[in-house]
């Protein structure tokens, strides 16, 4: 027979084992469901004609407005952006920009593989087969699979923090009362309008906090703050007020570039937070 402490280990990894949507949804998706198809002109196109197909045409037709590629004869040969066109001559040919094979990626390559690429380039061409098909910049990051991927990461860390204050063995009127007045009064109000013909059972009350209520209620466990004393040089409560800002982000609809602008700082955000939920998901010593 198992003791408890088996018992509770066995629990927790269960529900381990299922705090990996992040992973799951970022290797669901792809470069190519948030990357943009690429025209193409001939070696020979003059720079007005090219202008209009990469402005007009092109995204008629749901192409990129910014790159296009250049063929001679069945071979790509290069490719060219927007602003080489404007600083180009109208009655010259096209400038040309060899490609680099750094400069490419398959075109399923999986999203969360290309947070970390963006750091090294602000955009790639995507291979379909053997052929040059779209272009993905860091801005494509704004697009919705992205963006599902990132809340699903930032429902998992809630998820390891809800499921942590639980193994803890504190009643949940006791955990909430390590939060202020206000955030309590909060909390109760909101399980009020969920609940309105009963008191809350179980986890209820603690599922009607915010992810910055529960980091109030973590680091005031010796044992939880302990565990995440390693976590970025011990600045836990930053990292997650910037999650619960770019989960607010998300849930409105609005851009999450307003949280983390450059590539640098999204792939930081991902990076810290796999490790915050890492750390809740592991016993503790």
């Amino acid at each position: 027979m198992k003791s408890k402490a088996q018992l509770v280990d066995q629990d927790r990894n269960k529900r381990t084992s299922s705090l990996m949507p992040f992973r799951q949804a970022a290797k669901a998706f792809s470069a190519l469901d948030i990357a943009m198809p690429i025209g193409h002109v001939k070696r020979e196109t003059l720079v007005r004609d090219a202008q209009w197909e990469m402005t007009v045409e092109g995204p008629e037709e749901g192409r990129s407005d910014w790159f296009l590629l250049v063929k001679e004869d069945r071979d790509t040969i290069g490719w060219l952006s927007r602003e080489d066109l404007d600083s180009a001559l109208m009655d010259s040919v096209v400038p040309v920009t060899p490609i680099r094979i750094a400069m490419t990626v398959p075109a399923r390559t999986p999203l969360v593989n290309m947070v970390g690429l963006f750091e090294y380039s602000y955009f790639f061409l995507l291979l379909t087969g053997n052929q040059i098909t779209h272009v993905v910049t860091f801005q494509d990051c704004d697009r919705l699979p992205m963006k599902t991927c990132l809340f699903a990461l930032l429902m998992e860390l809630e998820t390891a923090m809800t499921e942590t204050l639980q193994d803890t063995g504190v009643s949940d009127e006791n955990l909430l009362a390590r939060l202020p007045e206000a955030r309590q009064k909060k909390a109760r109000e909101l399980c009020q309008l969920k609940y309105p013909k009963r008191e809350p059972r179980g986890r209820e009350l603690l599922l009607c906090t915010t992810i910055i209520d529960k980091v109030t209620m973590i680091t005031a466990d010796h044992g939880l703050a302990k565990k995440l004393s390693d976590v970025a040089a011990g600045d836990v409560g930053r990292i997650l007020k910037r999650a619960e800002r770019l989960r607010n982000q998300i849930a409105h609809g609005d851009s999450i570039f307003r949280v983390t602008e450059t590539p640098v700082q999204l792939h930081e955000m991902v990076v810290q937070l796999e490790q915050v939920i890492s750390t809740l998901s592991s016993p503790v010593e």
